[in-house]
């Protein structure tokens, strides 16, 4: 799901998602204005413009007298 208010802002098109949609002075815009993003999302999908990709991980906490750091051990480090 997409929080698109951040969006409109950018375009200096304050209003909170979906409401903004309806707003008597900016709806239109922001109507058509999500209306275009939505099919370039499409679009980029579509046509591989983009690919997905994405790293985490879990790792114990190690802790010492004063603080509680993270550290990546070595050899349990996967690649996906």
């Amino acid at each position: 799901m997409i929080d698109w208010t951040p969006f409109f802002a950018s375009w200096e098109l304050h209003g909170k998602f979906p409401k903004i949609l309806d707003d008597e002075v900016v709806g239109v815009e922001a109507t058509k204005l999500y209306n275009d993003a939505r099919a370039m999302l499409q679009q980029m999908v579509a046509e591989n413009w983009i690919e997905a990709r994405a790293v985490f991980g879990l790792f114990p906490p190690t802790r010492s007298t004063t603080t509680t750091s993270r550290s990546m051990p070595t050899n349990r480090v996967q690649a996906y």
